[in-house]
């Protein structure tokens, strides 16, 4: 089973994605979600129990939490939503290094 790791996958797209992937039961999805603008754990309960579904109240701009949920998880994939309202709203250089560090962790635990 492929490992899908999801950012901002609370909010309104984020969220329909993560219902979809593990709907499919080909994936296992760790959803990583602040929950601070758009994200809705109400938007998960159809899921809220599935196998191949986490989920983790973490900020990507948390270093720490943002490292461990990689060596955790081990992600074959991750995809990064939780930027888009931020960006639409103005710069956050936290949000966008908090990305660029997504990107380096996933590199560093899949070392092939």
């Amino acid at each position: 089973m492929k490992r899908i790791l999801v950012t901002g996958g609370a909010g309104f797209i984020g969220s329909a994605l993560v219902r979809h992937l593990v709907a499919g039961g080909a994936y296992s999805v760790l959803n990583c979600d602040s929950l601070a603008y758009a994200g809705r754990l109400e938007n998960l309960e159809s899921i809220a129990g599935a196998e191949n579904y986490r989920f983790a109240r973490l900020d990507i701009r948390d270093r720490e939490g943002l490292r461990e949920a990689f060596a955790g998880f081990r992600p074959d994939a991750v995809v990064m939503l939780s930027l888009f309202p931020r960006i639409e709203f103005g710069n956050d250089i936290d949000a966008a290094c908090g990305q660029l560090r997504a990107k380096q962790y996933y590199e560093e635990n899949n070392k092939r």
